[in-house]
C-alpha cells in the first residue's frame, strides 16, 4: 500500500487503508523491539569492552612502573658512589645560587630539595656539609624562624658558614640578626642589606667573638621613611674581636666606619659606597697598612673637609688595586702613596684631577700596567692634560676608556707618534696591548686607521694584540680592518 499518499493529504482513510495502517503498525512495534534488544545486547558487549579497557590500562600502568622502577634500579645515577653524588649536588647548588631567586629557605630549591627524592639521596645530601655551608635569605618579608638557619647551622659542621640576608619589606617585624649569635664563631662570611634600624642588634653583641670571620659586607638599604631606617643607637664595637677579618665593604652608611672599631690595619680589601663621604675617610684609609685592593666610590664631596688635621705621607705598600669615583679626589690622595700599585686602577674623575695622580706617581713610583679612565662629568678632555701622567706609565699594557672620555684624534695621536718629554723623544706607550673604548666616547672613524697603520708598520702601538671599539664602527670599517690588521694578529671586539 502506497502510505506516502495518505500522509500527504489530510484526507479521511477509507477501512481498508485503517486495516492496513494498524497492520503496518504491528509491524513496526515489533521491529522496535528487536532493535532495542540488539542495541542492549551492543551496549552490554561495550561495558563488557569497557571494563577490559579499563583492566588493562590498569595493567599497562602497572607495567610500566615496574619497568620504570627496574630501570631505575639498573640506572647509572644509582650505582654512582655517594662522593660523586655529592658532586653532582654541589654542582647544581652552584647553578641554583646564581639565580636571582635563590633561597635557602624555600622546600623547592637544593640542597633542601634532594632530600625529596628517596631516602638515598637524602642521606647523601645530609652527609654532605658543603651543601649546607652557606645560608642565604634573600627578600626576607616575614619573621625569621629559628627551623630556617638551624637546620644549615647543624647539618653543616664542622666547616665555616656563610650568611647573606636581606630585608627590603618596611612592615618586616622582628629581629632578623639576632640568630647569628648562635653561630658567630663559625661565620666565615656576613653579608647583611637591610635599612639602618635591623642592625641595633649588633650594638649588643660587643662581647661576642667572630673568630673565623674573613668578608664582611654591609648595606644599608631600603625605604628611608621606614621605622627601621632610624640610625642605630650606641657604638657598634661588635667586630673589633674579629682577627681573621680579611675584606669589608661599607654601602650606604658612612657613620659605620666612624662609629664601629673595625680591624683596619689587618684589612687587605676595602669597599667603600657613600652617597656622601665620611669626613674621617683619610684617617681610616690611613691605617690600612695591609691593604692590597680598595674601592671608593661616592657622589657628593667631603663634608668639612677643611677642618679635619692635615696627614703625613702615609705608604700603603701592598695596595696593587684602586678604583676611585667620588670629587675631591686630590683632596683624598694627598697624604697616600702606592709603591706597588701595578695590575689594575679605575679611575672614574674629573681631568682637573689628572694632576693628582702625577703627584701619587711622584710619591710612589709605581709601575702600573692597568688603566681605566672614564668621567660622569662633561669636562672638557685635552690630550695634553694627559701626556705627564702617561709619561710616568711607560710599562701600561691596558688602557680603558669610558663614557664621556673623549677618545679624539690629539689623544691617539699622542699614543702613536714620539713625545718630547723633558729627558728624551719617546713612544708614550711602548708595551700597550690591550685598548679599549666604550659607551659614545669615540668620535673619529679616521684615528682607527692611523692606529691600525701604526701598528702595521711597528711603530707607536705596534704591541697592540686587542682593540675593542663600538661595534658600529667595526662594521663601518668593514675590509679596511682585515687589511690594516694584516699581517699581523689583532682582535676587534664591538664594545
Amino acid at each position: 500500500m502506497d502510505f506516502a499518499r495518505l500522509l500527504s493529504n489530510n484526507d479521511v482513510p477509507s477501512d481498508a487503508d485503517a486495516l492496513a495502517i494498524h497492520n503496518r503498525l504491528q509491524q513496526l512495534t515489533y521491529h522496535h523491539q528487536l532493535l532495542d534488544q540488539e542495541r542492549q545486547v551492543i551496549e552490554d558487549a561495550m561495558a563488557a569492552l569497557a571494563l577490559r579497557l579499563e583492566a588493562t590500562n590498569m595493567e599497562s600502568s602497572r607495567v610500566q612502573q615496574e619497568q620504570a622502577a627496574l630501570r631505575g634500579a639498573i640506572s647509572p645515577i644509582r650505582r654512582f658512589p655517594p662522593e660523586i653524588l655529592a658532586a653532582v649536588f654541589l654542582s647544581s647548588l652552584a647553578e641554583a645560587r646564581s639565580a636571582s631567586l635563590y633561597r635557602s629557605d624555600d622546600s623547592r630549591q637544593p640542597p633542601n630539595i634532594f632530600g625529596q627524592v628517596c631516602s638515598r639521596w637524602r642521606a647523601v645530601a645530609l652527609a654532605t656539609p658543603q651543601l649546607w655551608c652557606a645560608i642565604d635569605l634573600r627578600d626576607l618579608r616575614q619573621p625569621l624562624r629559628s627551623t630556617h638557619v638551624t637546620k644549615f647551622v647543624q647539618t653543616s659542621q664542622p666547616l665555616l658558614l656563610s650568611f647573606n640576608i636581606s630585608i627590603s619589606c618596611k612592615e618586616y617585624i622582628g629581629m632578623p640578626l639576632a640568630p647569628i649569635w648562635h653561630f658567630c664563631d663559625r661565620l666565615e662570611s656576613l653579608t647583611i642589606s637591610s635599612p639602618r634600624g635591623y642592625y641595633q642588634p649588633l650594638v649588643g653583641m660587643a662581647g661576642v667573638m667572630f673568630p673565623s670571620l674573613r668578608k664582611l659586607d654591609i648595606t644599608g638599604a631600603g625605604d628611608s621613611s621606614a621605622p627601621a631606617a632610624r640610625e642605630f643607637v650606641g657604638e657598634l664595637d661588635t667586630f673589633r674581636t674579629a682577627p681573621a677579618l680579611a675584606t669589608l665593604r661599607i654601602s650606604g652608611l658612612p657613620q659605620l666606619l666612624d662609629h664601629t672599631r673595625f680591624p683596619l690595619s689587618q684589612l687587605t680589601e676595602l669597599r667603600l659606597e657613600y652617597r656622601q663621604a665620611s669626613n674621617s675617610m683619610r684617617s681610616n684609609l690611613s691605617l690600612c697598612t695591609r691593604l692590597e685592593i680598595c674601592s671608593i666610590i661616592c657622589a657628593e664631596s667631603f663634608r668639612d673637609r677643611d677642618a679635619e688635621v692635615e696627614l703625613p705621607v702615609h705608604a700603603l705598600p701592598h695596595l696593587w688595586s684602586l678604583t676611585l669615583n667620588l670629587p675631591d679626589m686630590a683632596w683624598l690622595l694627598r697624604p697616600f702613596s702606592f709603591p706597588a700599585l701595578r695590575h689594575r686602577v679605575r679611575v672614574d674623575a674629573r681631568w682637573n684631577d689628572v694632576q693628582a695622580f702625577i703627584h701619587l706617581y711622584e710619591r710612589s713610583a709605581f709601575h702600573l700596567e692597568k688603566l681605566t679612565l672614564s668621567s660622569n662629568h662633561d669636562d672638557v678632555f685635552k690630550a695634553q692634560e694627559l701626556l705627564p701622567f702617561f709619561c710616568c706609565i711607560p710599562l701600561l699594557k691596558s688602557l680603558r676608556l669610558e663614557e664621556c672620555v673623549r677618545a679624539n684624534r690629539d689623544l691617539f695621536t699622542m699614543l702613536i707618534e714620539e713625545v718630547d718629554t723633558a729627558a728624551e723623544t719617546c713612544l708614550l706607550l711602548p708595551q700597550l696591548g690591550n685598548l679599549e673604548i666604550w659607551g659614545e666616547s669615540f668620535d673619529d672613524v679616521d684615528v682607527l686607521a692611523m692606529v691600525l697603520e701604526s701598528r702595521r708598520r711597528q711603530h707607536g702601538v705596534a704591541q697592540l694584540k686587542r682593540l675593542a671599539i663600538p661595534g658600529d664602527y667595526v662594521d663601518e670599517l668593514g675590509a679596511t680592518v682585515d687589511a690594516l690588521s694584516a699581517p699581523y694578529i689583532c682582535a676587534f671586539v664591538k664594545s
